[in-house]
Order: C-alpha cells, then sequence, then structure tokens
C-alpha cells in the first residue's frame, strides 16, 4: 500500500518579493507534488511517504451535542 504525507504551505505568509514558483520549484526538488491551491492561496502538497507503514489514524472523536437551542428536527 502506497503511504503519503501532506503539507500545507500558505502562500500569504512568504517574505514580500518571492515568487512563489520557485518556492513550489525548489519543493518540487524535495520530491512533493503539488496537489492544489484555494483561491485563499493555500498550497496543498504530498509525497511519498518514506516510512514503510501508514501513520496511525488519530481517534474518532465522541459524538457533539447540539447546542442549547437546537428544538430537533421539524
Amino acid at each position: 500500500m502506497q503511504v503519503w504525507e501532506y503539507r500545507q504551505i500558505d502562500l500569504n505568509d512568504l517574505p514580500p518579493k518571492t515568487d512563489e514558483v520557485d518556492v513550489l520549484n525548489e519543493l518540487g526538488k524535495q520530491g512533493w507534488e503539488l496537489v492544489g491551491i484555494l483561491n485563499n492561496h493555500i498550497a496543498y502538497l504530498k509525497r511519498r511517504s518514506s516510512s514503510p507503514t501508514p501513520p496511525k489514524t488519530p481517534p474518532s472523536s465522541p459524538p457533539r451535542s447540539p447546542p442549547a437551542s437546537y428544538g430537533g428536527p421539524m
């Protein structure tokens, strides 16, 4: 089974006069593949993990109670 690791880059946080393409190309040289960029300029990247086993999934959170003002289904 292929295991991936993911990374998120906020392109808004780059120093002034930094070319986003240069940053993404440098990450590409490190094995990162651009998955997409959202309208808020957050770039999502992935690369094959060097770890042979998949990371453990976080435990599921317990169901949340509806807010006190919730009147139930109509």
